[in-house]
């Protein structure tokens, strides 16, 4: 299963972008500086920024009308982003944005007079809406030559440190008080502005490190933040869609059990710490695991490695009342704006429910009438739900009874266009739907649109050659297109690159089932972290295995 560029948490995402590169004095015209705020602007609007962009402003009065008329546009709940280029200095303590129209700036005090305050245009901002995030980006560290007769000739001071208001996040292209006439900053900015499932705080403290390391520690940007580092706050958000494998990785044969019995004792149980035959699982970006605990009728959360637990869905007994689930096997979690919730197979009721979290949470039926067994969602919001009974896959919007069929539906059977029991489900980056055929023992893709779908594993019958699988289970899809499977009925995980003849074993005993850290019994769902860390639900043994790369 997959979630794919999640909608976002914030009601809107705005940028206001003023770039200053051409100054009346030629010795301090700047280059590239148009042209990256312009490649900024696309890779934002990319992002579902809105953004309002300002070239060459002239004098204090324009800057600050232009910081009046963005400020009029921000509502609650909006993420700001600020983006600012050209020459920055200080005078006094405080940071100043030096127009363009500069023919009489010879010294400081006309910079005072003269050039906007930054302090001021970011307290204007924060004043307007306390709520929103704010993140304001300050490439206006460059030596600026003044134009005197007598030194000093050059302001080289850099900008002063600044204090973050809540909500609020600040960084220079470089360190305080220095100066920087290279284009590190802007190069490491957007390379990590646009990576997915990386946290806000997170991408710009990888900001820092990229250009401090590049320039062998000499250029470090100054970076403070006033915020809780454990909100989950993305820009991009694809939860599970980016596996970052190594090509050639090779997992610990041990695994460490993340939930379980204990480590003496595999059977099932009913308490918090107990599973009983887990199945499907859905990892989000800071690692927690939510489990569908099938045969305990409920959803399970771990969070801090297992040390935190909690049922969030679910009472433990059989039911189709109010918060009743009977046999879960599958779950997403979604979250759009400041809501969260987990979309869950009901299985055995016939039915999708979504469970919005919170103090006060919401069970509501959304499909009905359905053999659900897998599901996952797409970056359009679109669920995708495997239905074992018409041997199909199909494609519906929340909120709307409307369903298309991406996968089989075909009737039972065994042709290119067919399947037969299809379960779990993951969707490319592409919106190709990957699903476990699990009674034909292969393992489809089916691009979007296609009639028939291609074989990606297995499809040479039931059997435990590498060639073979048997009723495979849980499946997760790389940047390389190479498949990882749960062999459910062969006890192991298997790794088949793209177009090849045979998977390899990456996990469980090659000869038998087993209740060791080596072995597996009957594997369902699986998952893998941002650091490639492979999330094993080992049915049978009622327990999660997690298998780290192993380190040569």
């Amino acid at each position: 299963m997959t979630l794919l560029n999640n909608e976002s948490v914030f009601a809107r995402k705005i940028a206001l972008i003023i770039v200053n590169d051409s100054y009346t004095d030629d010795e301090n015209n700047l280059d590239h500086c148009l042209k990256n705020a312009q490649n900024l602007e696309q890779l934002l609007i990319a992002m579902n920024f809105e953004t309002e962009f300002h070239h060459n402003l002239q004098t204090q009065p324009d800057t600050m009308a232009a910081v009046k008329r963005f400020t009029k546009v921000i509502n609650d709940g909006d993420f700001i982003l600020v983006f600012i280029s050209g020459y920055g200095c200080q005078v006094n303590g405080r940071n100043y944005l030096i127009p363009t129209k500069d023919s009489h700036i010879e010294d400081d005090k006309n910079i005072e007079v003269l050039a906007t305050s930054i302090n001021k245009v970011l307290k204007r901002i924060t004043k307007k809406r306390e709520t929103c995030m704010i993140t304001l980006i300050l490439d206006c560290c460059r030596p600026y030559h003044l134009k005197s007769n007598i030194p000093p000739y050059v302001n080289d001071k850099g900008l002063h440190e600044m204090e973050a208001p809540y909500n609020t996040l600040i960084q220079f292209a470089c360190a305080s008080n220095r100066t920087t006439t290279n284009n590190l900053y802007f190069k490491h900015l957007v390379k990590n502005i646009t990576e997915p499932d990386v946290k806000l705080v997170d991408i710009f403290k990888n900001v820092r490190e990229d250009v401090s390391e590049e320039t062998y520690k000499t250029q470090k940007p100054f970076t403070t933040y006033e915020w809780n580092e454990d909100d989950e706050i993305y820009l991009i958000e694809l939860i599970q869609s980016k596996i970052n494998i190594p090509k050639y990785a090779r997992w610990n044969t041990k695994a460490r059990s993340m939930a379980s019995n204990s480590n003496y004792h595999h059977g099932p149980g009913t308490t918090l710490y107990q599973l009983n035959c887990p199945r499907g699982l859905f990892l989000t970006p800071n690692r927690t695991l939510m489990i569908a605990d099938t045969l305990n009728h409920r959803i399970m959360r771990y969070r801090n490695n297992g040390k935190e637990v909690n049922r969030i869905a679910g009472k433990n007994i059989p039911g189709d009342g109010y918060d009743m689930l009977y046999a879960p096997t599958n779950i997403i979690y979604r979250r759009k704006k400041k809501e969260s919730s987990i979309i869950i197979c009901d299985s055995q009721n016939r039915q999708v429910v979504k469970v919005t979290l919170g103090l006060n949470k919401i069970f509501k039926i959304i499909i009905d009438d359905i053999t659900c067994s897998g599901i996952a969602i797409d970056n359009e919001g679109f669920i995708y739900v495997s239905d074992s009974e018409y041997h199909e896959v199909r494609r519906y919007r929340i909120g709307s009874r409307y369903s298309e069929i991406v996968a089989g539906g075909h009737g039972q059977g065994s042709r290119p266009n067919q399947l037969n029991h299809p379960t779990y489900i993951f969707i490319g980056l592409d919106r190709s739907v990957y699903v476990s055929d699990s009674w034909n023992n292969r393992v489809m893709k089916w691009k979007e649109g296609a009639k028939e779908g291609i074989i990606v594993a297995g499809g040479h019958g039931k059997g435990k050659h590498p060639t073979q699988l048997d009723c495979p289970a849980g499946i997760a899809v790389d940047k390389y297109g190479t498949v990882y499977v749960a062999d459910h009925w062969n006890h192991r995980v298997m790794r088949w690159r793209k177009n090849a003849s045979h998977g390899d074993l990456i996990a469980g005993d090659p000869f038998m089932s087993g209740d060791k850290a080596h072995q597996l019994n009957g594997p369902e769902g699986l998952v893998f972290d941002s650091d490639g860390t492979l999330y094993v639900a080992d049915s049978y043994n009622h327990r999660i295995q997690q298998y780290k790369i192993h380190q040569n």
